[in-house]
């Protein structure tokens, strides 16, 4: 039973943080506020989802609406922070069929001086989204976790946090 708890421990601190309040999303959509205040994952109930978001290993914060993600080196995937941790960050993006394999991740505030290149991350989700409904053109979501930040990378990306974003109320 112990392990149980360490392995589900383990799984939990490896994620962005972001895939339970994008499943509370779908299920209110789905079912509706009320429908949704107690519901199902990977076998346990949950019934408090506040209290759930809340144990979340970093503290998530909403980033103004000219912050962005470049997958690089090449820039494949260019798209809107929705929002930021310490431990990862969502962002939307239009969808190309270009592959990527890019591993280093670059912010940016357009039309600003900061600029914080070459983050280490994984994805850990990315998923189409219906923003553009009567278009050919699809937006996805992506949540990535960073990975092996320098010192350096921190403290530029707590600067970042410190300085250019708000709290998250739904985080």
């Amino acid at each position: 039973m112990n392990n149980m708890h360490e392995d589900n421990q383990k799984e939990r601190d490896q994620g962005t943080g972001t895939g339970l309040a994008v499943a509370h999303g779908i299920i209110k959509t789905w079912a509706g506020p009320s429908q949704s205040d107690v519901w199902t994952v990977r076998g346990v109930v949950m019934s408090n989802m506040k209290e759930i978001v809340n144990q979340r290993r970093y503290a998530r914060f909403r980033v103004p609406k000219d912050a962005f993600a470049a997958l690089g080196p090449d820039y494949i995937k260019v798209g809107q922070i929705i929002n930021i941790s310490m431990g990862g960050l969502a962002f939307r993006y239009l969808y190309s069929e270009v592959p990527s394999n890019a591993s280093e991740l670059d912010i940016f505030l357009a039309g600003r001086t900061f600029y914080l290149y070459e983050l280490p991350f994984e994805t850990v989700w990315d998923s189409v989204t219906n923003e553009m409904p009567f278009s050919s053109m699809y937006m996805k979501v992506c949540g990535l976790q960073f990975g092996g930040l320098t010192d350096n990378q921190k403290s530029d990306l707590r600067y970042f946090i410190q300085n250019h974003t708000t709290a998250d109320p739904e985080a």
